[in-house]
């Protein structure tokens, strides 16, 4: 006897884990080996490219412009996400960059710091802390 096996004819282990097949399932033979049809998927219709409209956007493709009240000092946040008060830099929000805030002196040296019709803080500008 010889000590090299023969090799096995089993087919290759799926390894996409695919159902198989039933039994009556058309197969090619081809050589020595015989293969089913197990790595077919079902064909789903979907109506070509140019049959399909494109999503309806309502929104509009640039927000107008904030408008607040005669008596605001408006401010444009820089890319940094700050403002200048009083030759003081303040860091704001990084959201906030390249927006309008607009900001409402409430008591002597008291800003209030507005977003639209949001008060985001309140700063005192002589030490430049921003608080709720």
């Amino acid at each position: 006897m010889s000590a090299c096996t023969k090799p096995s004819r089993l087919p290759p282990a799926d390894p996409l884990n695919t159902p198989q097949t039933p039994n009556n399932a058309p197969s090619t033979t081809s050589g020595n080996s015989t293969t089913t049809n197990a790595h077919t998927r079902p064909y789903t219709a979907r109506p070509p490219a140019s049959a399909t409209s494109p999503p309806h956007d309502p929104s509009p493709k640039k927000l107008p412009p904030l408008e607040y009240p005669g008596h605001f000092l408006v401010k444009r946040v820089t890319e940094a996400g700050t403002i200048r008060l009083k030759d003081k830099l303040l860091f704001l929000a990084n959201p906030l960059k390249l927006l309008h805030v607009g900001l409402e002196e409430t008591d002597d040296g008291i800003w209030a710091i507005h977003f639209a019709n949001v008060l985001l803080a309140k700063v005192d500008e002589r030490d430049m802390i921003l608080r709720r």
